[in-house]
């Protein structure tokens, strides 16, 4: 406190300062916890003693002993967790002010305004300070050669070449090596994204190696050698480290967007795309090396000057960067492109450019900070999102290409995990995207450290979000989310293994129907559900008598909107535990007629004879009347309606009938069959025939093969069945034509004619 009052720390004393205060923090805290158990504990010995007698009566002076060395300690504790608290307030109130003086500085930093570089007085200093810049640069790196140089003995110039000349012959075998083994190799016809990163990265590698190995000799070597300092030393070093970026972007991005081969190019390009993304690459790599010297050419000159040349640089620099982020630059060939957030990469390219055209502008402002903070942020997230990209299809592909492989594989592991295709991509569904959560987490946090925020907060933010953080009387923490949420699937997995065990081992090999089985695989799911559930609760530490307000608030919503949802549930616990209803069974309800497929706890799948999945809600199951044919069996009586024509022998036909039933391979012997003269008719004698069959689902089947048979049989026996009369009664009428003949409106006529003659 007395440091941050007195002075602004610079960096690292803020830093040190930090680390102190969180050390300070993190102590109090533990001195709190444990002071607040001292509390905890001494409060319920004070309970258990109870208050002293309020009416005087005298108490044991043990008792009473006892209970004022309780006191005693329970006053201390409160006291050590009231000075913990406060020692903690002030930790946390250092480190909000350390954290708002580096925020402030950074602000500052970047707003912060210097010389304008097109005001006149400005180019009054500039102009002419520019024409005499270059013959002051050479004068002032010509000194700085004379003045620095030494000797260098024989000995150390043999040493030099022997070294030039080995680290030559190395690069090139290397290159050599590179190029024959990993480099587009002809047997890979159809390579992926490994194979081709691989060939990418070998061919940068072998491109950049030889011309980097000479800048170094010819820049850094004679540097250290000649003891070389000054203007001189600096720019030779700007001018090296230019030269080496600027080979490696080249390498990379010719072995990367492979102009000439499609199918080794890290991203679906279109070839015209290809060839102009490389050309925009290389001009910006060479502009922005020729920046870099320039600006260690121009060390030496005035503040004037400076704001000059920056303007010009970021200028140069941003005509270049928006011909690299045009939209031509960047189209996909269709036949290769995969499902992208296509609209998600425009807008980031969009972003992009109108960042680039706002550095110069801030630039023309004076905020010389600022323009290059926003050039730096477009070259350094658009590295880091290329860089991820790259990463994230190359460790996915290898994931999904693992696991298809140990799905696929004829050994002990294969056939451990006897992966089906919905679990294989499920796993890949799964491996994908905790995946993407871990590269975009890494992307995030390097983009974070990159654009200079002020990391302590989101570490602080990050540190109590997993150790947890107050809010009111709650305290959350995303740690104890994370191991609730794995406890509950651990309970999930294990009861979907109890009830894979039961389903296909146990159940099985018992006599029970269906039915049962399904209502006990389906308890033993909920209650799987239930001590999960629990579980997870609990060991997030959620204290499940503090919900009871939430539990109030629920209850409300249930009677008002899901009453519907709740008497659904209720329902099918019912027809669980009841099973007036079971999969397999052959019912009719509401109209809807078919087998019950599954029974869930909202609503009951029936799928029709039409093979269609009717979805029936649970109440409809126990509240409406519903017929069941399977029940208690699948025994079922078949009914045949026939009619014979009146003059016909009733006797004969009962007896032909009786025959045709028994005569069946599935009618039943008990009951008998039976055939019944049911009534007389308007146009026939009906009669109907009765038959039980053991399976009540060929009801259909076997009730047209009897139709089929009886005609057979009373057509061979000449019994007519009749079919349904009408006589039709035309009645005629007497009136006279005069009579039944309707009143003309004359009047009505007249206008008609008129209206109908053609005009002249």
């Amino acid at each position: 406190e007395n440091v941050i009052a007195i002075d602004r720390p610079d960096q690292q004393t803020r830093l040190s300062l930090r680390l102190e205060a969180e050390a300070v923090q993190a102590q109090a805290a533990q001195a709190a916890r444990a002071a607040r158990e001292e509390v905890r504990r001494h409060t319920a010995l004070s309970d258990a003693l109870g208050a002293p007698p309020a009416d005087g009566t005298a108490e044991p002076a043990t008792v009473t002993r006892r209970r004022d060395a309780v006191n005693v300690a329970l006053a201390g504790a409160r006291g050590a967790l009231a000075e913990a608290e406060f020692a903690r307030a002030r930790a946390t109130e250092a480190l909000n002010r350390l954290s708002d003086e580096r925020r402030e500085e950074l602000i500052g930093s970047l707003t912060r305004r210097t010389v304008l570089p097109l005001a006149l007085d400005s180019l009054e200093h500039s102009l002419p300070d520019l024409v005499f810049l270059l013959p002051a640069t050479l004068r002032q790196i010509t000194r700085d050669w004379k003045a620095g140089t030494t000797t260098v003995a024989p000995s150390q110039l043999v040493i030099l070449l022997l070294m030039t000349a080995f680290a030559v012959f190395a690069a090139l075998r290397l290159r050599r090596y590179l190029m024959t083994t990993f480099v587009r190799p002809d047997h890979v016809t159809d390579p992926n994204t490994l194979q081709t990163l691989l060939s990418t990265l070998a061919e940068a590698t072998a491109g950049s190696l030889p011309p980097i190995i000479g800048v170094s000799l010819l820049l850094f070597v004679p540097t250290e050698i000649y003891g070389v300092t000054g203007t001189l030393a600096e720019w030779m070093r700007s001018l090296g480290v230019g030269l080496i970026q600027l080979f490696l972007i080249l390498s990379f991005s010719r072995a990367a967007l492979a102009r000439q081969e499609a199918r080794w190019r890290l991203s679906p390009f279109t070839d015209a795309a290809a060839r102009a993304l490389y050309r925009a690459v290389c001009l910006l790599a060479i502009v922005v090396t020729l920046v870099t010297v320039c600006d260690a050419l121009a060390r030496p000159a005035t503040a004037e000057l400076q704001s000059l040349l920056s303007l010009f640089y970021t200028v140069s620099i941003t005509v270049f960067l928006i011909n690299l982020l045009r939209r031509g630059n960047w189209r996909i060939d269709p036949s290769g492109q995969t499902q992208r957030p296509a609209r998600f990469w425009n807008r980031l390219r969009q972003l992009a450019i109108a960042t680039s055209i706002a550095a110069p502008v801030a630039m023309l402002a004076g905020f010389t900070a600022l323009s290059s903070y926003m050039l730096e942020a477009v070259f350094q997230i658009g590295l880091i999102i290329g860089l991820a990209h790259i990463i994230r299809e190359s460790v996915k592909e290898g994931v999904n290409g693992v696991l298809t492989r140990l799905a696929k594989a004829d050994n002990t592991t294969g056939r451990a995990l006897n992966m089906s295709e919905n679990t294989l991509s499920t796993a890949r569904l799964l491996s994908n995207i905790a995946l993407d959560i871990l590269i975009v987490a890494a992307a995030v946090a390097l983009i974070i450290d990159h654009l200079k925020v002020p990391s302590e907060e989101l570490r602080v933010f990050a540190t109590k979000a997993v150790q947890g953080f107050q809010v009111g009387s709650y305290t959350f923490s995303l740690l104890d989310l994370l191991l609730g949420l794995l406890a509950f699937v651990i309970v999930w997995a294990m009861t979907r293994a109890v009830q894979r065990f039961l389903n296909e081992r146990l159940l099985p090999q018992t006599k029970l129907d269906m039915g049962v089985r399904n209502s006990l695989s389906t308890a033993v799911g909920y209650v799987g559900v239930v001590i999960g559930v629990g579980l997870a609760v609990s060991t997030m530490g959620l204290d499940l008598s503090s919900l009871a307000l939430v539990a109030g608030a629920l209850s409300i919503g249930i009677g008002f909107g899901l009453q519907a949802v709740v008497s659904n549930f209720v329902a099918g616990l019912i027809l669980l535990i009841e099973r007036p209803v079971k999969i397999g069974d052959w019912v009719v309800v509401n109209g809807v007629e078919g087998t019950v497929k599954k029974i869930n706890v909202r609503a009951t799948e029936i799928d029709t004879f039409q093979k269609a999945a009717v979805i029936l809600p649970n109440a409809d199951m126990i509240s409406n009347a519903v017929t069941n044919w399977t029940h208690r069996d699948i025994l079922g009586r078949v009914e045949v309606a026939v009619g014979v024509a009146y003059g016909t022998d009733v006797r004969q036909v009962q007896k032909l009938l009786v025959h045709i039933a028994g005569a069946h391979p599935k009618a039943l012997n008990d009951p008998a069959p039976a055939a019944l003269f049911s009534g007389f008719g308007a146009d026939s004698l009906d009669f109907e025939l009765r038959i039980f069959i053991s399976d009540i689902s060929s009801k259909l089947s076997v009730a047209s093969d009897l139709r089929f048979e009886i005609y057979r049989v009373f057509s061979e026996n000449n019994i007519e069945i009749p079919f349904r009369q009408h006589d039709v009664h035309l009645k005629s009428d007497d009136t006279p034509a005069a009579l039944r003949q309707k009143p003309v409106n004359r009047r009505l006529q007249r206008r008609l004619t008129a209206r109908s003659r053609p005009r002249r």
